[in-house]
């Protein structure tokens, strides 16, 4: 089962996916100027990969290890695929601030559930100490 650390770590890492997804949305909606919008293909990245992570909050939360893998692996490639060339590519600052954010929000997240991340034993170590 997971410590409530870890669960803090899910917690973060399911609010970064609502923020990928907002994107799409907020695209969809015209909130986002044309000159400031992410391109389609990063939108469809964006929500795979918010999708992905929302996919497996209860498995993870559950304390699947699996789940808590795959959930960790899209974050990384949330913030390696779409997070770090935006804040390379020159994006409006506004971009810039969020996707930092989210990229320390993700350090975070990985930091919170490196428990649930490791091998059975040590979890159930750590579920016991924590």
């Amino acid at each position: 089962m997971p410590t409530s650390r870890s669960t803090t770590g899910i917690a973060v890492f399911a609010l970064l996916a609502l923020v990928d997804i907002s994107w799409v949305i907020q695209a969809w909606l015209g909130l986002v100027d044309s000159p400031d919008a992410p391109p389609a293909a990063a939108l469809a990245l964006f929500a795979l990969v918010g999708a992905v992570t929302l996919a497996t909050v209860q498995p993870a939360r559950q304390g699947h290890r699996t789940a808590a893998w795959i959930m960790a692996g899209s974050r990384v490639v949330s913030v390696l695929l779409v997070d770090l060339p935006a804040i390379f590519l020159d994006a409006p600052g506004w971009v810039v601030a969020i996707t930092s954010a989210a990229t320390i929000l993700t350090v975070l997240g990985l930091w919170l559930t490196a428990p649930l991340l490791g091998r059975a034993e040590a979890a159930r170590d750590t579920a016991r100490t924590g």
